[in-house]
């Protein structure tokens, strides 16, 4: 009876471990399998802590789990975004060029940096905005703030574009 129990105990580890040791990968399509916690758009990953989507151009958001999922607690699915328009996301230090090319003030300013303005985008302040990406159409406003004209003055102010989106509610 106890060697019945030990069997069937290792039998059942050996199990749990195996699951835990699969892989991760969502089929999510014929042509795409996904990631566990990972977003998905038009079969490109991409990372939503870094991208700025229109919330009206989004037709549904979908949930896919790996087999795992049922028996591992905390484990998220993959997810994948269809928009409506598949209009193109262009980098946030692109869009912040735009503004500088249509901005006398801010064409004024001399620095070495390209990154030679601070951006805030919904309160959320920008450090590297060559990595970020944002949909244009879901720009809902823009301020320039610009303390010294001739651009960064002996106290380190520096001009401050501020981008307000129709995500923030």
């Amino acid at each position: 009876m106890k060697r019945t129990f030990i069997l069937l105990f290792t039998l059942f580890s050996l199990n749990v471990f195996s699951q835990e040791a699969t892989s991760d990968r969502i089929f999510i399509s014929d042509s795409l399998t996904g990631e566990s916690g990972k977003y998905y758009m038009e079969g490109k990953e991409i990372d939503m802590s870094k991208t700025f989507l229109d919330p009206k151009n989004i037709e549904k958001i979908e949930s896919y789990f790996a087999k795992t999922a049922q028996t591992r607690s905390g484990t998220s699915g993959a997810y994948l975004i269809t928009r409506i328009k598949k209009a193109e996301l262009v980098t946030l230090q692109k869009f912040v060029e735009k503004i500088k090319a249509g901005n006398e003030s801010l064409k004024n300013i001399e620095s070495v940096n390209p990154e030679s303005v601070n951006v805030v985008v919904d309160d959320l302040f920008i450090e590297k905005f060559s990595e970020y990406r944002i949909e244009e159409s879901c720009v809902a406003q823009v301020k320039v703030l610009i303390t010294d004209p001739k651009g960064i003055n002996p106290d380190g102010n520096i001009p401050t574009i501020i981008i307000i989106t129709n995500r923030k509610k």
